[in-house]
C-alpha cells in the first residue's frame, strides 16, 4: 500500500507557510495538525499536532506521527 495524499479532515487550510531554505512549505488547519511536505521530492516530511502548555494541566504532548 503507498499513500498518495495525506490531508486535513475537510480539505480547508487554514495556514500555509512556504520555507523556501528548507525547500519545504506548512499546512495547519481547524483539527489542530500540521503537515509539512517536501516540494522536491512531493512527499509529507513531517506531521503532527500544535499543543499549547494549558492544555491537560501542562502536559506535554506525544505523537507517533
Amino acid at each position: 500500500m503507498e499513500i498518495l495524499s495525506t490531508s486535513h479532515y475537510n480539505g480547508e487550510v487554514w495556514g500555509l507557510e512556504i520555507i523556501p531554505e528548507k525547500g519545504t512549505f506548512l499546512t495547519s488547519a481547524d483539527d489542530g495538525e500540521f503537515f509539512e511536505y517536501s516540494i522536491k521530492d512531493r512527499a509529507l516530511i513531517k506531521s503532527g499536532k500544535f499543543w499549547d502548555a494549558s492544555y491537560f494541566d501542562g502536559a506535554s504532548y506525544e505523537t507517533k506521527k
